[in-house]
């Protein structure tokens, strides 16, 4: 709003430049935008796809390594000197014992001599003696219960065991994998026995090389780093937690780094590659650098050229300018004179023909939908069945013949009162109680025609009588339930008219016992089909017309009706507090 308010005191020339300009410029900062997210993406991609990559070779490897040392265990496992020595049928002590632990180490190690990333092979008994490659067990009670209660492969954690090293024994981290001892014979457990493989070498599978910038590391499901170059952050809580590391996504970040990761069930973990964000700043600071240099030199191009098209255009543009500010003001007679041939000039006489064009048209328009709505309104008002005169005249003559005087008094003044209150020179809009009037003076003369084979009934509250509504919207379907619901006029037949006031919308129910309709003929009764086109339901269908064309498309008609149960109409109108501003007949 600033930057629109300072230009609404400028002249048309300033304006137009400024907001090339500013559209320029907008568009330069957008497309560096756009660019530089689109490079930084693609570098991202890039880096996750490679380091995917990596993670996937380093994955390979731990699968190889795994896939050689559980080979080894079934060597191991089945050899005829590890099966014989654990085949006793008593605890073996003293000598015994001393010398199948010499004859088991010396064959492990004959066995697994050509591979070194073995650390040590220990196998346990059923009696719980444990045997060792050449290690020094810590506590051969606490290496049984591991043992024996371990399968397959375990995470990084300290060995059970130490071993020789220059200048004393360590403890190193290792993995490891058990399994079952079981004569091949029988199937008679033996006992268990289990491979380590140092840490030291799962690192190999997975370090960087000295020149790459970033780490790798061995995330277990607890959150804790397991295995990595780093022997400080060794058995310490992760970067990231697991909760971050979802499957699929392979990718999150924190603050300051990247974590791209695989999971390894075989090992229980996650193989994470962390790399610092810096490394690809660096890279996307250097592009930046770039698309400002190119954006500076396009908008001094830019502000160059929008001072030449300023120019050109506001020489006749004032002119436009005025005669727009006429027409706003009311004045259709403006016109513009311009002598330039040049696209500015070519409006401009398009734009004194579009205001004649314009003017002719909206007059035309308006007389025209004037006329329609109030002839269409004037149509349908008048459209009342002839033969209800002739018919109620015949009766007339009839009781006039027969002598019946009081019956003949109220025939015509009913008669009377019905076309005093259609055929009077009053307003289409008259009140409720005025076209209650004219529908019971209607009914009153039916019954005199069908000998008073109907009944009828009004229940209409005080508080609705003055509501408005289209003159002879109840007469039309009072005659279809009197001619085709009572079709064959056998005493008993019964109308009711009634009334509810739900919100803003007043609902007139019009009730009768009759013989009712078939769904297809409901569904017809108001649509323009020809179906719809009978003598009683064109009459409905006019009423429904006339009051959709006067109120709007939320008022009109609703039929309900079943097959020998009678039928219900509802009449929909908008509620108004009172008719003081009608126009009486």
């Amino acid at each position: 709003m600033k930057i629109l308010s300072l230009f609404s005191n400028k002249s048309i020339k300033v304006k137009i430049l400024g907001s090339m300009l500013i559209l320029a410029v907008c568009m330069i900062f957008a497309c560096m935008v756009v660019s530089i997210t689109y490079s930084y993406k693609s570098i991202l991609d890039s880096f996750i796809q490679s380091s995917l990559q990596d993670l996937a070779s380093a994955q390979n490897n731990a699968d190889n390594l795994l896939s050689i040392v559980e080979n080894y265990s079934v060597i191991l496992a089945t050899d005829d000197t590890i099966q014989n020595t654990l085949t006793c049928q008593e605890r073996p002590e003293g000598t015994s014992l001393s010398v199948n632990e010499i004859l088991l180490r010396n064959q492990i190690n004959n066995i697994i001599g050509t591979f070194p990333r073995i650390n040590a092979v220990l196998i346990c008994d059923v009696w719980g003696n444990i045997y060792d490659s050449g290690v020094t067990v810590i506590s051969s009670e606490a290496a049984y219960r591991e043992l024996s209660a371990a399968r397959g492969w375990s995470s990084t954690a300290p060995a059970p065991y130490t071993i020789s090293v220059i200048g004393g024994r360590m403890q190193p981290n290792v993995i490891s994998y058990t399994c079952t001892v079981c004569n091949w014979r029988s199937g008679a457990l033996l006992g268990y026995l289990t491979i380590f493989v140092d840490e030291i070498f799962i690192q190999d599978l997975y370090a960087p090389a000295e020149d790459d910038h970033y780490n790798m590391f061995l995330l277990s499901y607890d959150d804790t780093v397991i295995s990595t170059k780093d022997s400080s952050r060794l058995y310490t809580e992760g970067p990231v937690g697991i909760a971050e590391l979802k499957e699929g996504l392979h990718f999150t970040s924190t603050s300051d780094d990247y974590y791209i990761y695989k999971n390894y069930p075989a090992l229980q973990c996650y193989f994470v590659k962390e790399i610092s964000k810096k490394i690809i700043q660096n890279t996307i600071n250097y592009m930046e650098l770039f698309m400002v240099t190119i954006g500076a030199a396009l908008t001094a191009v830019t502000v160059f050229m929008s001072i030449l098209i300023a120019r050109r255009l506001t020489r006749d543009i004032f002119k436009l300018y005025s005669a727009t500010e006429q027409i706003k003001s009311g004045n259709w007679d403006v016109r513009i004179e311009c002598s330039s041939q040049d696209e500015i000039g070519l409006l401009a006489q398009n734009f004194n023909s579009m205001i004649k064009e314009i003017r002719y048209t909206t007059d035309r328009l308006v007389d025209e939908q004037q006329s329609k709505r109030e002839y269409q309104l004037e149509l349908l008002n008048q459209q009342i069945n002839p033969h209800f005169l002739y018919n109620t005249l015949d009766n007339i003559c009839s009781l006039a013949e027969l002598g019946y005087l009081d019956e003949l008094t109220g025939l015509v003044n009913n008669l009377s009162s019905f076309y005093r209150g259609v055929l009077s020179k009053g307003s289409h809009i008259i009140s409720l109680r005025r076209e209650l009037e004219i529908a019971a003076s209607y009914l009153k003369i039916m019954q005199t025609r069908y000998y008073n084979t109907f009944t009828f009934q009004i229940h209409i509250p005080d508080s609705l009588m003055e509501n408005s509504i289209l003159r002879l919207t109840l007469q039309p379907i009072l005659e279809n339930a009197i001619c085709h619901g009572f079709e064959n006029h056998l005493p008993g037949g019964f109308i009711t008219i009634s009334s509810a006031l739900i919100g803003g919308t007043v609902y007139l129910y019009i009730e009768d016992n009759g013989v009712g309709m078939e769904p297809e003929q409901v569904e017809n009764l108001l649509e323009n089909t020809a179906k719809s086109q009978t003598e009683g339901g064109f009459a409905i269908k006019n009423v429904h017309n006339r009051l959709t064309l006067y109120y709007g498309p939320d008022y009109g008609l609703k039929v309900e009706s079943r097959k020998g149960e009678g039928t219900k109409v509802t009449v929909t109108l908008p509620y108004t507090s009172g008719c003081d501003h009608l126009r009486q007949t």
